[in-house]
This record gives C-alpha cells, structure tokens and sequence, in this order.
C-alpha cells in the first residue's frame, strides 16, 4: 500500500522545522510504513510511504527517481497485450498505448510542475488543499489537511459532518477536514510554481462514441468482446500467488467476479466465500444459494442479534470506522472495524464486487 504527499512551496524552501514535520505525516497512515522515500524537483516535493501488506509493490518497483524527474505509480492495470502492469517503468512503456485497469500516476518534471493522471473511474482517491503560500495532494485526507496546516490539530468540516448524517455525500467534493477537496472522477490536476490546476472534464468524460458505434453495429458482438475483456482483466490476480477470498453480496456485481473467477479456471485457489450480515438477510440467503449452484462452500459471519428482518441496526463501530477512513464511507464501509483483518489472514486476497469500499479492503 503507498500513500504519497505532493507539496508546492510557492514562497521559498521549506525550513527544516516544516520538512521534519511533513516527514513525520506518514505516521498519521492507519498502516505501518515499512518504505519511505523524499525527493525534491525545485519547488516541489514528493513524500512517499509504503506498507508492505501489499505484495506486489515496493517504493523500488513503484517509483523512479532520475534526472528526467520523478515517477510514482500505483495500481491494478493490464497493458495492451493484456500482462499486468507490476511497475512504473512497466506503466510508463505502456502509458501511450491502451491501459486498463484502475492506477495513479504522479509525474514531477524535473522543473517542478507536473500532473497526477488516473484511470477513467478511479479507485485511487486525491486530496488537495491551498493557500497562499503552499498547495498539497496526498492520497489521504488527513495527510492533506495537516500539511496544508501545519499542525495535526485539525479542525472539522461541519458542512461535510452534515452530508454524511443526511446521506447526500455522494457527489459531495468536501472531505472531513476543512478546506481540503477531493479530485472528482470528471477532474484533472496538474501543477507548477504558481500552485494547483484543476480542470472539470464535463459531464461525457465516461462516454466512449466508439463503443456506442460498435454496440450499434452488433450487440451481440459487443457484449462477446465485454466478456472477453472482463476475463482477461482477472489476469491482474497473477500478480500474486495469494489464496483468493471472495466476497458474496448476492448482489450483480460480486455474483460476477466470481463467475469471471470461476470461468478463467482459478476455482483452485478460491478458499472461501463469505458475507456479512444478519442471517436473515436476503444477500446472506441469495449468496448461500449461488454457492450451492456453483458447488463452493459458503462462510456467513453474522457480528449482529438480529432476529427479524426488520431490525437491522448500523454497525457499533461506526465512530471508530469514521475516524479510520477520515469520514469516507459505503454501505460496505459500515462493518466492525476488526472483521476484515481476522477474514484475511497472511497470503490471502480478498476479491470484492463492492467499487465503494476497494480503497478500505486494499488496505487490510
């Protein structure tokens, strides 16, 4: 797992006070941090920090430091011959072809200004904040907010504090934390000495006219060479040798990544299925029920009393769990904070059909 802080000094260098205290901001990660990694590009500055829960990175595979600039990358992605992408200089050979797959790019030029550049529908979050003098990124919330700060005393921002209690997050461009945004699916951002650019792509940025022809031309065809690409994007699990954990909602998405799963041979390393929910919920009832058609066993683990189907109460840890996402949540995200980490134990992945909470389950 790697997390990063992008900072633009727009006055001067940083004292060694300010440099000492954004080294530091990497233990604000709920993650150990077993790498970290400093460079500097005349006015900007790039921290980096990894945790090593994550298999198949290393700050050595995922960024290059050279006199061309800095390059850091992060992602699950296929190039155009369908091989997962396992490194920078991977991603970067492949950057002017056709890549799929969720990633982050962050390129610094050797002049200071640069760009952070992500899949169409991003799972990697980017978190800005600036001022006068100083405009941050970061991959975390938190991380932003006290670097555009200063300090870890971080004051709240009331307005998002009330989106998350009336459920009107989603389109919601605020964070937990005042005066720090995150960059939108339909947004871009580049940078130099002046600060931050960020530019809205409007509203047909995940409409592809030439997929609308080719759906026109044949249906039939379109969706045959949609289910090959799916297949051939479950290619990114060979990045890893792990045992695979799959989560079963009984939900479209989940029933799907495990049929792809199931299709491109990979039922030998599946060593579980599971939900987790009141036994009297429907998803727990319908992800029994595929399991027996499909012949895998299936785990529910039910943290709950409930009883009937009309008393579902919300987590017990939702205080906790808020505090660990810095405000973000799904409907997946309302879980005991605990359950995912005794669901994976060591070289094991768990495959998830839940968008919402990937940034979470990566994590564990």
């Amino acid at each position: 797992m790697i997390d990063f802080l992008l900072v633009i000094d727009k006055r001067a260098r940083l004292s060694p006070s300010e440099l000492e205290f954004m080294e530091g901001l990497g233990d604000l990660r709920h993650t150990r941090t077993d790498e970290r990694s400093h460079h500097r590009a005349h006015h900007s500055r790039l921290w980096v920090w990894h945790s090593s829960v994550t298999p198949f990175t290393s700050i050595q595979q995922n960024l290059l430091c050279d006199g061309a600039g800095l390059d850091l990358y992060e992602g699950h992605a296929l190039d155009h011959r369908g091989l997962p992408i396992s490194s920078v200089g991977a991603y970067l050979s492949a950057a002017g072809g056709d890549v799929r797959g969720h990633f982050l790019h962050v390129r610094v030029d050797p002049t200071g200004t640069g760009r952070i550049v992500r899949s169409r529908l991003p799972v990697h979050q980017v978190y800005y904040a600036e001022d006068e003098g100083t405009a941050v990124a970061s991959s975390r919330a938190m991380i932003a907010a006290a670097a555009a700060a200063g300090t870890t005393r971080l004051e709240l921002d009331p307005e998002f504090v009330r989106s998350v209690v009336s459920m009107s997050i989603v389109g919601h461009y605020g964070t937990a934390f005042s005066h720090v945004r995150f960059l939108g699916v339909d947004e871009s951002l580049s940078f130099g000495p002046e600060g931050l650019n960020v530019v809205a792509s409007g509203p047909g940025f995940i409409v592809d006219p030439n997929l609308t022809e080719e759906y026109r031309r044949s249906p039939e065809r379109y969706w045959d060479e949609a289910t090959e690409r799916l297949k051939a994007s479950m290619k990114l699990l060979d990045l890893t040798d792990d045992e695979l954990d799959c989560q079963l909602s009984g939900g479209k998405d989940s029933r799907l990544v495990l049929a792809l799963l199931l299709a491109t041979g990979r039922r030998d390393r599946i060593t579980g299925v599971h939900t987790w929910g009141p036994n009297v919920s429907p998803e727990v009832r319908a992800a029994r029920g595929v399991c027996e058609i499909v012949g895998l066993p299936h785990r529910n683990v039910d943290t709950t009393t409930v009883e009937s189907d009309r008393d579902v109460p919300l987590a017990d840890k939702l205080a906790a769990h808020l505090l660990t996402t810095e405000g973000e949540m799904s409907p997946l995200d309302l879980l005991p904070l605990d359950m995912t980490w005794r669901l994976q134990p060591d070289h094991r992945t768990l495959v998830t059909g839940q968008v919402a909470g990937l940034r979470d389950q990566a994590e564990d």
